[in-house]
């Protein structure tokens, strides 16, 4: 999930000619018991040249990565023989 969100912002960034020379992103997954469910926190790092509109912006956009959409919408697992 982290490269996909890298790769996600980093399309974007140069798409929009940003000068943003790197973006970091940290992962941590825990599980709560009560209810049982899975935590996915991401923390994504920008540089400070990153002004509050561009990374309001990339926080959009990193929702958008391919993996997120599909963690965080509804999964089914259908198993046959």
């Amino acid at each position: 999930m982290a490269g996909c969100t890298l790769a996600t912002l980093r399309m974007y960034v140069d798409r929009k000619a940003w000068p943003v020379p790197h973006i970091k992103v940290r992962m941590n997954m825990y599980q709560e018991q009560d209810p049982i469910r899975t935590i996915i926190r991401r923390e994504i790092v920008f540089p400070d040249s990153v002004s509050e509109e561009q990374r309001n912006r990339l926080l959009v956009v990193a929702k958008s990565c391919p993996v997120s959409r599909i963690l965080e919408n509804t999964i089914a697992i259908e198993t046959t023989s």
